[in-house]
């Protein structure tokens, strides 16, 4: 029963990521928004490895 409930959060997880992902990307292309680099920078900051210079998009630095 366990297993079950784990596969059943593991399968419920991946779909829930990829519609929102899938979701974000069509907003984007219908707004003309950029991607965002907030997510690779705070996990830099967390596992610390250098932050990456020079990459700017739609005012972020």
């Amino acid at each position: 029963m366990l297993k079950r409930a784990v596969w059943q959060g593991l399968v419920a997880g991946l779909t829930g990521a990829v519609v929102m992902t899938a979701t974000e990307k069509l907003e984007q292309r219908l707004t003309g928004r950029p991607d965002s680099y907030v997510p690779a920078r705070v996990l830099a900051r967390l596992t610390g490895m250098p932050e990456a210079r020079g990459v700017s998009r739609g005012g972020e630095t």
